[in-house]
């Protein structure tokens, strides 16, 4: 799972509020996880560079083993957290994959979200360029950007997250397409 820390901020500094926002999920996901674990190996990185094509999950993805590597059933992105909407964007295989309704699909019906494809294929580029495989999942707030202490979103996204690595831990073939 994957949250960027440094975007650059326009002149609002609303990027800076949306990262911040990214990377509070993540460390919440983190102590989540300590107390309620999920039965499978999640890697957490909070990554530089995003601006510079993903230089810093590019490098994450290269330091993984061969074995894990093999392992790696998705790369989820949070890229914004800050309104009680959030969006789950799957890349083009991950949205039609496993017939029926899809793993975003169901992740967005049980916790109450929106799905739409990803807009850019950003993190498959990375992906491919690291030398890894994987499905993309990308989760985006929406509505704009509300106060950055807006808890209800936070906590939104989170359940968000934590149910979509809960479903990919137990049902990684429904990513395969």
């Amino acid at each position: 799972m994957f949250a960027p820390y440094d975007v650059p901020s326009d002149a609002t500094g609303v990027r800076v509020a949306e990262t911040a926002s990214a990377s509070g999920v993540l460390v919440a996901v983190a102590d989540a996880l300590r107390t309620a674990p999920i039965d499978a190996d999640i890697v957490l990185v909070a990554a530089a560079a995003q601006s510079l094509e993903y230089v810093g999950l590019r490098y994450a993805l290269q330091t993984l083993s061969a074995s894990e590597q093999q392992r790696l059933a998705a790369v989820v992105s949070i890229q914004s957290a800050l309104t009680d909407h959030t969006v789950i964007q799957p890349d083009q295989a991950t949205q039609t994959a496993g017939g029926g309704p899809n793993v975003a699909g169901r992740i967005a019906g049980a916790v109450g979200q929106q799905i739409a494809p990803q807009s850019s294929t950003a993190l498959l580029r990375v992906l491919s360029s690291a030398g890894v495989h994987a499905p993309t999942i990308e989760l985006v707030a929406t509505d704009g950007v509300a106060a950055a202490s807006n808890a209800q979103g936070l906590g939104a996204s989170g359940r968000s997250v934590l149910a979509l690595l809960s479903y990919v831990a137990r049902y990684p073939e429904k990513l395969k397409a």
